[in-house]
């Protein structure tokens, strides 16, 4: 992402256009990444942080087994 040799199309309207050539025409190119305007936008809606739980699973949640699990062994 530092090296800005990608970018991203932004619109200021956030209402839905008829056509996506509608919705280019009105955006601006934004060089770069847009993980860092993404993850600016999700911590508005997060909470703050905190520490790992120690252990796995829960009362509720009984741990199954180790990480990683057997699915991911798994062959498709």
């Amino acid at each position: 992402p530092s090296k800005n040799r990608r970018s991203y199309w932004v619109a200021s309207d956030t209402s839905l256009p008829a056509t996506a050539d509608v919705w280019l025409h009105d955006a601006r190119e934004k060089p770069g990444s847009w993980w860092a305007d993404w993850d600016a936008w999700l911590k508005q809606f997060a909470g703050g942080e905190r520490a790992a739980p120690k252990s796995y699973g829960s009362a509720k949640h009984k741990v199954i087994e180790p990480a990683p699990g057997r699915y991911v062994k798994e062959k498709a």
